[in-house]
């Protein structure tokens, strides 16, 4: 359903504002942590793998637009 992907588009940008808005600090160098997630929905009749992949392709497409982003 297309209102689930919302859902866990919104959810998964929550995660991902939360990890850049707080810093890892090692001493006294502060390093600024940001990630890009991919997520796809399981479609009948799709094997792991390519559920898998799917979920891959999503993760380099937003590599690819910058970074620090999550694509669903």
């Amino acid at each position: 359903m297309e209102g689930d992907s919302e859902v866990l588009r919104a959810r998964l940008d929550r995660i991902r504002k939360a990890i850049e808005e707080r810093p890892l600090w090692l001493g006294e160098e502060r390093l600024n942590i940001t990630i890009t997630m991919g997520a796809a929905e399981y479609a009948e009749g799709d094997t792991v793998i390519e559920w898998i992949n799917k979920a891959d392709k999503k993760l380099y497409a937003g590599k690819a637009s910058g970074k620090n982003t999550v694509v669903v």
